[in-house]
């Protein structure tokens, strides 16, 4: 295995567990804090969106500088943003972290990605893509169980101190194992609003960021939720983030699957409709915890099937702009768990009702259902591409 394609593997993995724990653990910041769940979960929106808004700017004003050096820098910031989680005794300090953390990580994330390409034979490219990539989908599977109960036998504040000694070591293999890197064409801001200027491609961009802002409504509380319904410890709420991630991954392949069987407009409509029905039919069967197990690994496989085709749909509908959708596609997503995040926050603080969450979600999933049709149906206007309804 390509040493150098692991660290870029072990920095992204890194990203996404810092992103993605908190979502596990809020019941235990909370309590340390002595801050309500509400406002804990204010820190999974807040690095959602600096995430959204910092990676096509920083990856804009980064552009014309050394790729290595770039990424290094990221890192480095990164990791300072890891001990501030780790020592912060304040929520605001935490805060602080979380911004440093979502920067320096959407940088990091683009980057990975980019460089593992760099590092191997040309036959190997789309073996390392899939490696880093790798790394953040492991985050969710392997990262925010085994923090679940990290943090609940020793202290929350442990997972911050694991991450930032990955962190290092990815960051000295890099400086030994990596070469120099030239910066690529430079991309503006105005190279981006082109790419979505048009309303087929900017409602498909609008159907995700529905789509996972309702998934994220009822994900960012589910440890809470099921610590009120079912009275599940910590031990039991690990396994349930080990079967919903497990499920993620699959629905990833699935995804593909589907769009590459049905033709990826056909595999959003089915997924997003899928999407919804499970996510009424969890509000309908609280009673039955099996059952909520059955819908919880369809949910999960729901949540990471509906980006394939959806990316797929993006480069089909504008093959030109194909790199800018994906970044701006990165972004919606990022904007979609922040939204998501806050509105589950607001709706439990207001109904002091953590259930609310799923009916909201539903009733979100409903609107990227509608998004999708509608982008589906409107006319390809690119002249370079063949016209699709």
């Amino acid at each position: 295995m390509n040493i150098k394609v692991v660290a870029l593997t072990i920095s992204a993995f890194v990203v996404g567990l810092i992103e993605l724990i908190i979502g596990g653990i809020l019941p235990q910041i909370a309590a340390d804090l002595q801050i309500s769940i509400t406002k804990a979960g204010l820190l999974i929106t807040v690095f959602s969106l600096i995430f959204a808004l910092a990676g096509p700017i920083l990856f804009i004003v980064t552009s014309k500088f050394e790729r290595k050096k770039i990424m290094l820098a990221a890192l480095a910031v990164f990791f300072v943003g890891t001990l501030l989680s780790f020592w912060g005794a304040s929520y605001e300090m935490l805060m602080l972290a979380r911004v440093i953390n979502a920067a320096s990580g959407s940088l990091i994330v683009v980057l990975a990605l980019t460089l593992s390409v760099k590092v191997v034979p040309e036959r190997y490219m789309a073996r390392a893509i899939g490696l880093v990539s790798m790394g953040i989908s492991s985050s969710i599977v392997i990262g925010i169980p085994i923090g679940v109960l990290i943090s609940d036998y020793w202290n929350w504040r442990i997972i911050f101190l694991f991450a930032s000694v990955l962190t290092i070591i990815a960051f000295f293999i890099i400086v030994v194992g990596i070469d120099r890197v030239p910066a690529g064409k430079a991309i503006t801001i105005r190279d981006q609003l082109r790419a979505i200027k048009r309303i087929k491609i900017l409602s498909a961009h609008g159907m995700m960021m529905f789509a996972i802002g309702g998934h994220y409504v009822f994900y960012a509380y589910l440890s809470p939720y099921l610590t009120e319904f079912y009275g599940l410890g910590a031990g039991e709420i690990s396994i349930i983030y080990f079967i919903f991630g497990f499920s993620a991954i699959a629905g990833g392949y699935i995804g593909g699957m589907l769009s590459d069987k049905l033709n990826p407009r056909r595999a959003i409509i089915a997924i997003v409709t899928t999407f919804l029905l499970t996510l009424l039919a969890i509000s309908f069967t609280r009673d039955s915890f099996a059952l909520f197990v059955v819908l919880l690994v369809l949910w999960g496989i729901m949540s990471w099937a509906v980006s394939p085709p959806e990316q797929a749909y993006l480069i089909e509908t504008d093959p030109a702009t194909a790199d800018i959708q994906q970044s701006i596609h990165n972004s919606a997503l990022q904007i979609g768990i922040a939204a998501g995040s806050g509105i589950g926050g607001y709706i439990i603080d207001s109904t002091n009702n953590v259930a609310n969450t799923t009916w909201t979600a539903a009733l979100l999933m409903a609107f990227a259902l509608l998004l999708a049709l509608f982008s589906i149906t409107r006319k390809n206007t690119d002249k370079n591409h063949q016209a699709v309804s």
